[in-house]
C-alpha cells in the first residue's frame, strides 16, 4: 500500500544548504543515506541553545 509523502526524508539540513533548494522531492528515503554517510549530523544540535523570546515578538509584531 502506499503512502503519500511516505517515500520522503527529512534529511538534516543547515540553513545555506535549505536557501538552495530547488525540489524537495530530491530528498527521499533513497537519499537521505548519502546524507548521513558520513557521520552523525544531529551531533551538535544539542550544542547551542537559543532564546525563543525574539521569535515571539515577532509573532507577536504579525
Amino acid at each position: 500500500m502506499y503512502v503519500a509523502g511516505a517515500d520522503r526524508g527529512r534529511p538534516p539540513m543547515t540553513w545555506a544548504e535549505l536557501a538552495d533548494v530547488r525540489d524537495p522531492r530530491d530528498y527521499n528515503l533513497f537519499t537521505v543515506p548519502e546524507r548521513v554517510a558520513d557521520g552523525d549530523p544531529w551531533a551538535g544540535i544539542d550544542d547551542v541553545a537559543y532564546a525563543l523570546e525574539p521569535l515571539l515578538a515577532l509573532w507577536d509584531e504579525l
